[in-house]
């Protein structure tokens, strides 16, 4: 039996809206409140200061992905928060990307899935990168579908 993982979403600080600044601004506490709430967790302290879900924390959870997956030969490592990177015109509030970016992270799932392979969707991420702002009309590129969160 395989096992797949699929990497973190990018987190987009310059998104953060007022709220999740705030909370941002009080993750010393809440680092703090995690560590205690999971202190019989092996390395919960560690995990609860750098899991966040701020830029350097999506990164350090990807970090740690690819170092279970690269330990166990049975799992399958699926880039899907690579799509992410640098797209912050695909996100409203930093975590959570448009349905552009969505799709092509179900279609990598699907593909390794079907073919093993993920290969083949590569060159549709750099279509991405001349599509207009997502968000900015309110619509897909290319639909008139309205755009959901």
């Amino acid at each position: 039996v395989q096992t797949m993982f699929g990497t973190t979403n990018y987190v987009c600080e310059k998104k953060f809206d007022s709220i999740y600044q705030v909370a941002v601004q009080r993750l010393p506490n809440a680092r703090r409140e995690c560590a205690a709430s999971f202190k019989d967790m092996p390395a919960a302290e560690y995990v609860c200061a750098n899991a966040t879900m701020t830029k350097s924390g999506s990164q350090f959870l990807n970090v740690l992905t690819e170092e279970i997956a690269a330990a166990d030969p049975t799992i399958k490592l699926v880039d899907t928060g690579g799509v992410t990177r640098d797209r912050c015109a695909h996100t409203k509030d930093a975590r959570h990307y448009s349905p552009a970016i969505t799709t092509i992270q179900l279609n990598m799932v699907l593909h390794q899935v079907i073919l093993g392979r993920v290969d083949s969707l590569l060159a549709n991420w750099t279509r991405l990168d001349v599509a207009p702002n997502i968000y900015e009309d309110g619509r897909f590129p290319d639909s008139t579908i309205p755009a959901t969160r």
